[in-house]
This record gives structure tokens, sequence and C-alpha cells, in this order.
């Protein structure tokens, strides 16, 4: 079971997490905070974020896509929302750990999730990355206003490509 922060107003949950990208997540894991959107149907990362994972928006104005390791990523098309449409793009082969706030038998414990793909917000999009349903489908959530926390717990036998670790 992982745990997250509720905050009542204006009624938000955050989830701490840690993310990689592919063969090299290790070393590129860089710390996200994640609004948990239940309306958005895909996780995105802000450029923001995205930028700390080592994706580039320096030469956004001339190649009008993000970098990331001296290729382009693709764009996915349109996200649209209550702020409007922006451009999303693809960023492959990414792991979402969340470190969980409970002891386990005396320890933490570290839940790693893959996703083939998450989307990057271009920059005018300036709020907090959104863990979408195509993340949080694999979890039951449970809110608990009175101790203003909420709990993620795996759906056991669902999507086959996650670990947990005892820390």
């Amino acid at each position: 079971m992982c745990k997250g922060t509720y905050k009542p107003f204006p009624c938000e949950l955050f989830v701490e997490t840690v993310v990689g990208i592919g063969s090299a997540a290790p070393n590129t894991a860089r710390r996200i905070n994640f609004l948990v959107d239940t309306g958005a149907l895909d996780t995105t990362i802000s450029a923001a974020d995205a930028t700390r994972l080592g994706v580039s928006f320096d030469d956004w104005r001339h190649w009008g896509q993000p970098i990331l390791n001296g290729r382009p990523l693709i764009r996915a098309g349109d996200a649209s929302g209550v702020g409007g449409n922006l451009k999303v793009y693809k960023l492959v082969d990414i792991y979402i750990t969340i470190i969980s706030d409970s002891d386990i038998k005396g320890g933490k414990e570290r839940h790693t999730e893959h996703m083939d793909i998450v989307y990057v917000a271009e920059p005018k999009y300036e709020h907090e990355s959104l863990m979408g349903m195509d993340f949080l489908k694999r979890f039951k959530l449970l809110v608990d206003p009175s101790v203003e926390l909420f709990s993620l717990s795996r759906i056991p036998g669902l999507v086959p490509d996650y670990f947990v670790e005892n820390l």
C-alpha cells in the first residue's frame, strides 16, 4: 500500500514518486509530485518535470518539439481539459516508483510500475504533472479526509509489469 497527501481545499490528492527513463532509469530518476487526476485518461508530465528528467526545450522555437538524448520526442497530438488544448509528446519506457509511508514488517515498501508511454506537456502548461487513469486503473484508491491521507493498493493480477521491494 502506498500513501499520498490529501489537501482538503481545493480537494487535491498528491503522490510523491521517483521517475526514471528506460534502462537508464536508476541513473535518470528524479522525484516528481503527481496530482492524482481521475478525470485524466493519460499520465502527463509537465515540461518543468520533464526537464529534470533530461528532456530539453532549449530549441523549442526552432525545432518545435522537445529533445531527449539528441532525438526529438514524437508528437502525440493534443490534450484537452479545463485549461484548453495543448500539445503533448510521447515519452517511452518509463518507470514510476512510489515509496510508501507505511511500515511493512519494520520497513518501507517501494512499488515500481512500468509504463510504455507517458506524455510530456508543452511548456505553456505550467501546472503539476498529472497521474492519469492509465496508471491509476492498476490500483484501488481510498481517500480518508479525516486524516488528510489517501492510499493506493495494487489490484492483484492486472498488469504484470511491476515489482515491489521492501526497503
